[in-house]
């Protein structure tokens, strides 16, 4: 397993246990979140926690399952399995999307969600 691989490996495992740090990335990191609904570009670790906050805060219930990595150099593809209950509407949501994230000097640098999971491996130079 590359070096890139095992860091956001680790990230994805502390985010599932609920621990959204963010030693592991760049100050200035950049989050790609345009596709989600109110979808911007963050910068930055205050920029990204806030996001954090906001998405969280939209549910009841939320899990995040890591069905594959994949190494695709610099970036690293992780194929997920979201799923949530909606805060105030009870609404059950499953979402199989992707995050793509760009590794440089053992930081993550930034980071891409996709819902469309060929997208995610065409951004990354793999087939989709």
């Amino acid at each position: 397993m590359s070096e890139n691989v095992e860091l956001v490996r680790q990230v994805l495992e502390r985010w599932r246990a609920g621990d959204m740090s963010l030693g592991s990335f760049a100050d200035d990191v950049l989050w790609d979140y345009t596709s989600f609904p109110d979808g911007r570009i963050a910068r930055g670790h205050e920029q990204v926690k806030e996001f954090m906050r906001r998405w969280l805060g939209t549910w009841d219930q939320y899990e995040i399952d890591v069905e594959q990595i994949l190494d695709a150099g610099q970036d690293v593809v992780a194929l997920t399995h979201e799923s949530g209950r909606g805060r105030g509407s009870e609404a059950q949501v499953e979402l199989r999307g992707a995050l793509v994230f760009s590794v440089a000097g053992g930081k993550i640098v930034r980071f891409k969600g996709f819902l469309d999971r060929s997208e995610a491996l065409s951004f990354a130079g793999l087939s989709g």
